[in-house]
């Protein structure tokens, strides 16, 4: 039975996968750089070292070579893991509590004891603040945590790469927003059409994937890195969640009015009105086989209404103002009354008016540890 429903979800996967973009440029995995060393800190050769990722019960395998070294590669993102190392004549060593981030090398150094008393728990953390001799170039990582509990106001990733320093959210460097190269899992998920907003929906001002479906958020500048390219501002990389061993899920809303918002310029009242932005979703992730297969999928709705812009026509009683236009009043209602008598068109309103933004998304993802050293994974 366990067969058949696996071969299912292959030939589901290949589909998805078919569908796809198979335009990838982007990490989404993190890596270790480990030593072994013996009682005398000399490197030790030929340990086995195994790490687990807990929430999944993904498992990876390495050995120390002639100087102790060793390296782990495309690891899933987070953690807690733990690392067990073994060598005949010495007592076993656990690490526990090791969290990666995305595009990282993560440096893990562990001591072998001859001694056969079993020792207590090696606790490794790291607070971001240590400089990383892996580490390929200038770059910002934001791990879930951190998007968890940053404020944020428009529920985009702009809100989140505005911790790198070089940046205001969109520019890098001083660069336009349209030279960055923005990914998701590993695929390029830029504007094509290539407008003034870098990634897909922005001109409708909706967001290409929700916030709570985000895992890690990674800002590279100038990485010395074959796996990263195609920008000159700012490479930014987003990796999506994925099910755990444990059923975990969200519901969610966020509500704001004008009442939540300001409404004057410079000491001059420019009200917002009929303004209101409502964002609800749902999320859920868990295992489809327990440490096998796992799924992760969120659903977002967005109702906006808001007013389209905070100018005002010259009446003569507000000219100088820095929300007055340039052209008078008189002109436009001049302009409005030339196009109905004209042509019998109604241009509309030219203040005062609102625009509505309607924004539905779907993200489901599938993850597959089909072996110790191969693994599978498609987003649709």
């Amino acid at each position: 039975m366990k067969k058949q429903l696996l071969t299912l979800f292959a030939a589901a996967l290949i589909m998805l996968a078919g569908s796809s973009s198979l335009m990838a440029q982007g990490v989404t995995t993190a890596s270790v750089s480990g030593r072994i060393l013996d009682e005398g800190q000399a490197g030790l050769p030929g340990v086995n070292i195994i790490a687990i990722h807990e929430p999944s019960g993904t498992k990876y395998g390495a050995s120390s070579n002639a100087n102790g070294s060793f390296q782990m590669r495309n690891m899933k993102i987070g953690g807690p893991y733990s690392f067990e190392a073994s060598f005949v004549g010495y007592a076993n060593q656990r690490v526990e509590n090791v969290f990666l981030k995305l595009g990282e090398s993560f440096p893990l150094e562990i001591d072998m004891s001859i001694s056969l008393t079993e020792l207590m728990a090696i606790v490794i953390t790291d607070d971001g603040s240590l400089i990383n001799s892996d580490r390929t170039g200038a770059q910002t990582s934001v791990n879930a945590e951190a998007i968890r509990s940053m404020p944020t106001i428009s529920r985009s990733q702009q809100d989140i790469t505005r911790l790198t320093p070089q940046s205001d959210g969109n520019s890098f460097g001083g660069r336009n927003n349209l030279y960055n190269n923005f990914s998701l899992d590993g695929s390029i998920f830029n504007n094509s059409f290539g407008l003034d907003v870098a990634t897909p929906g922005g001109q409708a001002g909706a967001n290409p994937v929700s916030m709570d479906a985000i895992e890690q958020i990674q800002v590279s500048l100038a990485p010395f890195d074959v796996r990263q390219g195609g920008f000159t501002g700012a490479g930014i990389n987003a990796v999506t969640k994925s099910g755990t061993n444990e059923v975990k899920g969200t519901i969610y809303t966020f509500f704001r009015n004008e009442g939540m918002t300001g409404s004057k310029v410079d000491g001059f009242d420019a009200p917002n009105l009929d303004y209101n932005s409502n964002i609800y979703g749902v999320s859920v992730g868990g295992p489809i086989i327990k440490n096998k297969l796992f799924f992760f999928v969120n659903a977002e709705g967005v109702r906006k209404t808001e007013l389209a812009h905070g100018f005002v026509a010259d009446n003569g009683s507000n000219t100088g103002l820095p929300n007055t236009t340039s052209v008078s009043e008189s002109d436009i209602k001049a302009v409005q009354d030339y196009y109905r008598t004209r042509w019998n068109y109604d241009p509309g309103a030219y203040q005062g008016y609102t625009h509505e933004t309607y924004n539905n998304k779907f993200l489901a993802k599938i993850d597959w540890n089909i072996s110790d050293k191969h693994n599978l994974y498609d987003a649709l």
